[in-house]
């Protein structure tokens, strides 16, 4: 079955045009949604599809609707295909009193609301999770300390849940101790008995947001005998060891690839995330099956520590 998809948002909505493009046996954009600018209307006529300014003017069969459009503005969308039985697939970040709403209604419809959060399906972060959970065989975890940015800070915590900890107690705000100075805040707090230190740095260079670089996620797992860390989304990641844990051997090391990606290539690790999010939603509506990282109280759980986050934000 060739899916029929509409898009909402040209800014980073042009994330996902390459997605669709790469499965075209698949996949299909039937629709451009956006508020009407002029830059707008000029993509819709690029891609060759019909543009749209209200969820009402689509008479067309949809099959999905991907909605990179944040805020109530967002919400309101993704609410609105809901109503009309139409899965959706939001782009983070999103609030606990919208999921709310849209989990409730794509059950009372019979169909399905999961939001998109990337990092977690990234290379790097794969290679991270793989020698982390490799380490945890043998080696005691002491200490976790994770550093974002605004704009990154929800992915991040997405991530920071699904690798080191997934019960229901599991870095829930309440457990958190949130510390503010000049423009950066600090959460401490125990992660399945781990101690845990979130560093935001509000104010970041357009260069450092997660848009153009995909930097903003460093994490730093210190272990008795090793530190495994990640430097940004598209890695590196990099192992080293206690001195006194080695003799003639090297004391760190680069795991996977030897350089960093030049910017063609973060633009495919960011194609590639985005078809494993859209392939999922897919897969769920077809089967039924809740996939990892979309279970309701998960994604319940990221928003409402994100918004902790922000009650915690310098003025």
């Amino acid at each position: 079955m060739r899916r029929k998809i509409i898009l909402c948002g040209a800014s980073y909505g042009l994330a996902y045009v390459s997605a669709i493009q790469q499965e075209p046996a698949s996949l299909e954009l039937v629709g451009l949604l956006a508020s009407g600018r002029s830059s707008s209307r000029m993509l819709a006529r690029a891609l060759k599809v019909p543009y749209y300014t209200r969820v009402n003017e689509i008479t067309k069969p949809v099959h999905l609707a991907v909605v990179a459009i944040g805020g109530p503005v967002g919400d309101e969308i993704s609410l609105e295909f809901l109503r009309q039985k139409i899965p959706v697939l939001r782009e983070h970040p999103v609030t606990p009193s919208f999921l709310q709403q849209a989990q409730l209604l794509a059950r009372a419809k019979g169909t399905v609301v999961h939001v998109n959060h990337h990092f977690y399906d990234v290379e790097a972060s794969n290679l991270f999770k793989r020698e982390y959970r490799r380490l945890l065989k043998t080696d005691n975890v002491q200490s976790i300390v994770a550093n974002f940015n605004g704009r990154t800070l929800c992915s991040g915590l997405d991530c920071l849940i699904r690798i080191f900890g997934r019960s229901q107690k599991s870095i829930r705000g309440p457990r958190l101790k949130f510390f503010t100075h000049a423009n950066i805040t600090t959460a401490l707090g125990q992660l399945n008995g781990k101690t845990i230190r979130i560093n935001v740095n509000w104010c970041v260079a357009r260069a450092d947001d997660g848009q153009d670089l995909m930097a903003g996620h460093q994490v730093d797992v210190k272990f008795r005998k090793a530190v495994l860390a990640i430097g940004s989304l598209v890695g590196p990641v990099l192992k080293s060891w206690n001195w006194a844990n080695r003799t003639n051997s090297p004391s760190w090391q680069i795991l996977g690839v030897k350089r960093g990606p030049n910017r063609k290539e973060i633009s495919g690790i960011r194609l590639r995330a985005n078809c494993i999010a859209i392939r999922r939603i897919v897969q769920h509506q077809d089967t039924g099956v809740i996939p990892d990282g979309q279970q309701p109280e998960h994604l319940r759980r990221v928003a409402k520590l994100w918004c902790s986050f922000l009650e915690h934000r310098p003025l």
